[in-house]
């Protein structure tokens, strides 16, 4: 069974990466940790469904995006690293974040009946702002804005993540 029809690509190889456990998924690709061995560097690999790559325009489209987020240096935007193709897998590798996002932050607070901190939202929201105004400055929009979509860092630090 291929990698591609077991739906995993875990414990394979993809270029010059190590691919690790899936880490997370949503409706245009799934992304798994890996590991840049000559480098000693976990990266994230996002891989494009296979079937969206038979979609006019949808893998140039990709490759622009992936060469325009590799140009964003931004402490609070995940950093893209590399971009590739092997056998029409067409995939992106940034740095992992080895944290919890914004909306596993709130569903524990809604657990908790606890209010998310009015300073610490504050300060959230203008870490955001500032990411998203580079963002555009830079030409970049990003269409989906969401807590699944922010990670922290073990320092605490917010990255915007999934242009």
């Amino acid at each position: 069974m291929t990698a591609e029809a077991s739906g995993t690509w875990s414990g394979r190889n993809l270029g010059k990466y190590e691919i690790g456990p899936l880490v997370g998924q949503g409706g245009m690709a799934e992304v798994y940790r890996g590991r840049h061995a000559d480098l000693e560097r976990d990266v994230a690999v996002k891989l494009i469904h296979p079937h969206l790559t038979s979609r006019e325009g949808f893998v140039d489209r990709f490759r622009r995006e992936g060469v325009s987020l590799a140009r964003l240096r931004h402490p609070n935007i995940v950093q893209v690293f590399d971009s590739g193709n092997q056998d029409g897998v067409y995939y992106l590798v940034m740095e992992y974040i080895d944290g919890r996002t914004l909306a596993d932050r709130l569903s524990a607070l809604h657990r908790e009946e606890e209010p998310y901190a009015l300073r610490e939202a504050v300060g959230l929201l203008i870490t955001l702002c500032g990411a998203l105004e580079y963002a555009h400055r830079e030409n970049m929009v990003h269409r989906d804005v969401k807590p699944g979509n922010v990670m922290f860092k073990a320092s605490g630090d917010a990255v915007l993540m999934d242009f």
